[in-house]
């Protein structure tokens, strides 16, 4: 049996693998809003509100029976058991009901007079087990046998035009079960009667002139390119649907392949898949409707085409492409920033008024010699990076000779080590206005340290300019930092890395009829990109 979690114990079972079956997104929604949608369409057809048939047996008894049903709304839940192909649900509808029943002999006289009976609501229910099937198209109501597939056939959107599949309850399904049960546990004069009915009733369901079967559609699957969506990301090219979970409340999952994300249709055989040692739903207990995409796609269509972009436009080599670090949990990344300062120095031997002269010897500061690591985890993105130049400096002391013995002057070898780091945290995208994610990979000037340490000086190579020791008398300096270097300024800017903000209007077409998605919660990284929200209705104009 499939169980829904807290949102804790969902997002680490999603930690590790993609959830999605190779697909790139999954949208879900939970069984009881789809009740909320299927009433308020039954309760606006007006020709669910009565239906009449009549019953005429000529077997070991002969009667007729004039059957009038006061329907009440249906109640909606997913079944497995009796339809195995693809997905089914099951209807649970109360009604009350107004019987004449008129008993013959066997040459056909009428026996007695009619007997007009009414049971009210509360004593049975119908029952309908129908599959649910996609119509993709423009399709007529009387064409939906012959057009309708079922839930475990993958449907191509764009191709000749089309542009929409609808899923829907296949009421005159040949394999569509009718019962009427006696929900009162107590004998009826109805039960037989109802019995004998229940071919007419099913005839009456799938007679489109009294129940258009587009009408009460679970989920539209829209293919149409919208301008909050450019490349494509979230909209959907291909998609197969699969419901998990029985009785009072289950989920409808729609697997989609994106136009936008370069993939091909994901596993046939689509499931929502987890570490959990039992099955559980791609929904926290608390929330209404989730959609998740997949760590590819998303990596691919948001993080490393903008990183990507940012490399070619400050003209960095191929050498700096960014790359994508396998991790068990979010996302990680190794990219170049494009940062350079020339750093001046002056390079002749600045004199002070003690006889001593000191010398400094001008170097470039390159960011892009050190990588920069994001790592995307638990809801934060964390960047870093640690450049380092070693600055090597001398000094030479003029010394008093007494009567010109002893070395004329001394010199000091040291190092100081110049070092920008790195080390910002921020929200790894953020929810705009409920309806569009926002992900800011920037990183603000303000997040650029600039440090300068000493550290013991070295002897330079005999042919390097510094090398002045030949009289051998120097000395090596323990970790000074000259008051030249420790006023290097480096000038940071922003740099600015940000993805157009990926709106959600095309991932809220595959959502029900007059249903949206018009408030995000919570936004996730356990592996995939998991949005969590509540849906409601669309206000009506």
């Amino acid at each position: 049996m499939t169980t829904f979690t807290d949102a804790n114990t969902l997002l680490k079972c999603m930690e590790g693998r993609t959830s999605t079956a190779l697909w790139d997104m999954i949208v879900s929604y939970r069984c009881s809003k789809l009740n909320t949608l299927l009433e308020n369409v039954w309760k606006a057809d007006p020709k669910t509100d009565k239906m009449k048939v009549l019953v005429d047996k000529k077997q070991a008894s002969h009667y007729t029976a004039e059957l009038e049903f006061d329907l009440g709304h249906p109640h909606l839940s997913f079944a497995t058991a009796e339809i195995m192909t693809g997905c089914a649900a099951t209807l649970r509808i109360p009604f009350a009901v107004k019987s004449s029943m008129q008993w013959y002999t066997k040459k056909g006289d009428m026996d007695g007079e009619p007997d007009v009976m009414t049971v009210e609501n509360g004593v049975y229910e119908l029952q309908v087990t129908v599959p649910l099937k996609n119509v993709t198209g423009d399709v007529k109501p009387g064409d939906v046998d012959a057009k309708a597939t079922f839930a475990d056939k993958t449907i191509h959107l764009g191709e000749n035009g089309v542009e929409a599949s609808h899923i829907i309850l296949h009421f005159s399904c040949q394999t569509a079960v009718y019962r009427f049960i006696n929900i009162s546990g107590k004998e009826n004069k109805l039960d037989e009667p109802l019995s004998d009915a229940i071919d007419k009733v099913k005839a009456w369901f799938g007679d489109h002139n009294n129940l258009n079967q587009i009408d009460y559609r679970l989920a539209t699957v829209k293919s149409i390119k919208v301008d909050a969506d450019p490349n494509g990301l979230l909209q959907p090219k291909s998609f197969i649907f699969a419901a998990s979970g029985e009785k009072d409340d289950g989920v409808l999952s729609i697997f989609i392949q994106t136009v936008g994300s370069g993939s091909a249709s994901g596993n046939p055989a689509a499931t929502f898949t987890s570490t959990s040692a039992t099955p559980i739903h791609p929904i926290p207990k608390d929330q209404d409707a989730s959609i998740i995409i997949s760590h590819e796609t998303f990596s691919r269509g948001v993080y490393l085409k903008q990183l990507e972009a940012y490399r070619v436009d400050r003209k960095l080599g191929d050498d700096k492409k960014a790359k994508e670090e396998t991790v068990a949990k979010g996302f990680k990344y190794t990219f170049y920033l494009e940062s350079d300062w020339d750093v001046q120095l002056n390079d002749i031997p600045q004199r002070s008024l003690f006889g001593t002269s000191s010398y400094f010897e001008s170097f470039h500061v390159k960011l892009q010699e050190s990588p920069c690591t994001m790592t995307i985890q638990d809801g934060q993105a964390k960047v870093q990076l640690a450049y380092s130049h070693n600055c090597d400096w001398y000094s030479k002391q003029h010394l008093n000779q007494y009567m010109g013995m002893g070395p004329s002057s001394e010199y000091t070898y040291g190092t100081v080590r110049v070092a920008v780091n790195v080390d910002q945290t921020t929200d790894f995208a953020k929810v705009e206005d409920s309806t569009g994610i926002a992900v800011d990979m920037s990183i603000t000037a303000s997040s650029f340290k600039l440090s300068k340490t000493g550290i013991p000086g070295h002897l330079p190579p005999s042919d390097d300019k510094f090398a002045w020791y030949s009289d051998n008398c120097y000395k090596l300096d323990k970790g000074s930092i000259p008051q030249q270097l420790d006023n290097i300024k480096l000038d940071f800017k922003d740099v600015k890395i940000v993805s157009p903000r990926l709106d959600l209007v095309a991932a809220e077409s595959v959502l029900a009829p007059g249903m949206t998605i018009v408030h995000v919660d919570h936004i996730y990284c356990p592996y995939d990109v998991v949005l969590t929200g509540t849906m409601l209705e669309v206000a009506k104009a």
